[in-house]
């Protein structure tokens, strides 16, 4: 009976590790995800999430050990060398990353392949005893339980399923977790080509404005007296014009007298009465608006006509 009580304490104390153990390592990924995806991950933050996790997931197998229960020495020695190896990688990982972040890494993955294995050892002992005592039982109660060995067999089938359902789910997490560094990395060189690309596009901008500016001094300094105010202001205006529609910004068409107001392009300043016109049709452009890629960047103003 004491052995009993031990045992479903020991299973209750392994299924709140096993949870606890789940629950701190979804922390630390979400926690990395989150630090990755606002550009503002420091080296003490990916630091921290790594030990979260490591700490997460020695729970988690400390807690699926207990619930199959910890009694060989094959699995402790298996159990313990996954902890320790896995100890060491992460005072590792503290210490040298980001100039050495592999060999940390691959002394993650064998702690927890040895965790993974003392799992695996304790759960296949763990079935071969029982299978051992079912025989013993099922043969010395043969003669007066006829149908006792069938539902034993349907019993054990079912425990082995949840079983096996709980490794496969273990599996995917491990998986998973091997995985992460090398999605960081990529991500990371996803992040720098995006920063270039960006910085490349705004020295070309800024060298096509200047364009525009030497082009503008260059008439000034010429004081020829047949280029007039407007004819100066329509160049400029045509030059940034081109800018901008390489840039993908375009001006939005407005159909005079014909064209009825849209909320999404245009934004109404002033209403007159106009007769003989339908309410709403747009009068006069008052100021031009532009879009980049299909997106309203600037709404169209414009004057519409209403009835008395």
């Amino acid at each position: 009976m004491g052995e009993m009580k031990m045992s479903v304490s020991e299973n209750r104390m392994g299924v709140v590790l096993f949870l606890s153990g789940i629950a701190l390592c979804l922390i630390g990924f979400a926690l990395s995800l989150i630090w990755q995806l606002n550009f503002s991950s420091t080296l003490f933050e990916i630091r921290s999430a790594v030990t979260l996790t490591g700490i997460g997931i020695f729970i988690l197998f400390l807690g699926a050990n207990l619930i199959f229960g910890l009694k060989m020495q094959c699995v402790k020695l298996f159990f313990f060398s996954g902890v320790v190896l896995s100890t060491i990688a992460m005072i590792a990982f503290q210490a040298y990353y980001p100039w050495e972040w592999r060999y940390p890494c691959v002394t993650y993955a064998l702690g927890i392949l040895s965790m993974i294995s003392s799992l695996f050892a304790n759960v296949i002992q763990g079935e071969i005893g029982k299978n051992s005592v079912d025989a013993v039982k099922t043969e010395s109660s043969l003669p007066d339980r006829t149908f006792l060995p069938e539902r034993e067999f349907l019993n054990l089938n079912r425990e082995l399923e949840e079983k096996l359902e709980i490794i496969e789910m273990i599996h995917y997490k491990t998986r998973d977790l091997l995985d992460l560094p090398a999605d960081i990395k990529n991500y990371h060189k996803q992040i720098r080509k995006m920063n270039e690309d960006v910085i490349d596009r705004h020295d070309d901008l800024i060298n096509r404005l200047y364009e525009v500016i030497d082009d503008c001094n260059y008439i000034l300094n010429q004081n020829d007296e047949s280029v007039t105010l407007p004819q100066f202001a329509g160049s400029a205006s045509t030059h940034l014009q081109d800018i901008l529609r390489r840039e993908g910004i375009v001006p939005i068409e407005v159909t005079i007298g014909e064209e009825k107001f849209d909320p999404i392009k245009h934004e109404i300043k002033k209403r007159v009465v106009v007769d003989g016109t339908e309410e709403g049709t747009i009068m006069r452009k008052l100021r031009g608006g532009y879009t980049r890629n299909s997106i309203i960047v600037r709404p169209v103003w414009v004057e519409i006509a209403v009835t008395q």
